[in-house]
């Protein structure tokens, strides 16, 4: 006596359906199938095109523009970003903390540069390596002194100078995985002072 009995239907449409259990599944499953998993997939794009969207007006996009500014005088060479040069100069972790690198331990790097009516920049850099922890730390200032600049009223009249500036200081910590991979984080405070008006954050 058979264990499994088929029976064939009539074929009365394009949709053949076996009464058999363990035979494929019907088209309907398969077209059920691919609609399941073809939201799903626009799902997961829909979450990933959103995750970088903003509310933010025209004015809050702009503020703290002075980060953009290079700390360095060899990102100032390189026109302002740094994207393809390891060097062994401690500054670099102002672009990137993963540019940290066990042969700047002990390090110190000073800059200094001029631009524009009065505009000074000053950085400040340092560097240490701790094997125990097999991480890099450093720290550092950069400090932007726009000069003196003229105080006015609504109509024009000069009321004297102030002299605006902004910093930003900064703790970094590199770590590397394997022997061709550097990974970091960097904590920010940031100040900027104009006037009379202070403005300060806290970044990551």
């Amino acid at each position: 006596m058979p264990l499994l009995h088929l029976e064939r239907e009539p074929l009365t449409s394009g949709i053949h359906r076996p009464s058999a259990i363990g035979h494929r599944p019907s088209i309907i499953g398969h077209r059920a199938l691919n609609l399941y998993y073809l939201r799903k997939y626009i799902l997961i794009l829909f979450l990933f095109c959103c995750i970088n969207s903003t509310a933010q007006t025209l004015g809050g996009s702009t503020v703290f523009n002075f980060l953009r500014l290079p700390a360095t005088p060899l990102v100032t060479g390189m026109g302002g970003m740094n994207i393809s040069i390891t060097t062994n100069d401690v500054a670099m972790a102002f672009e990137n903390p993963a540019l940290l690198q066990q042969a700047m331990h002990g390090q110190l790097s000073t800059g200094f540069q001029t631009g524009f009516s009065g505009l000074h920049t000053y950085s400040a850099a340092g560097s240490i390596n701790k094997e125990t922890l097999k991480t890099r730390f450093a720290a550092g200032l950069h400090y932007i002194d726009y000069g003196k600049l003229p105080q006015t009223d609504a109509a024009g009249n000069e009321m004297g100078f102030f002299r605006p500036n902004d910093w930003v200081f900064q703790v970094s910590a590199a770590r590397s995985y394997l022997t061709r991979w550097n990974y970091g984080m960097t904590i920010k405070y940031i100040q900027s002072f104009i006037w009379n008006v202070q403005g300060e954050r806290n970044r990551r």
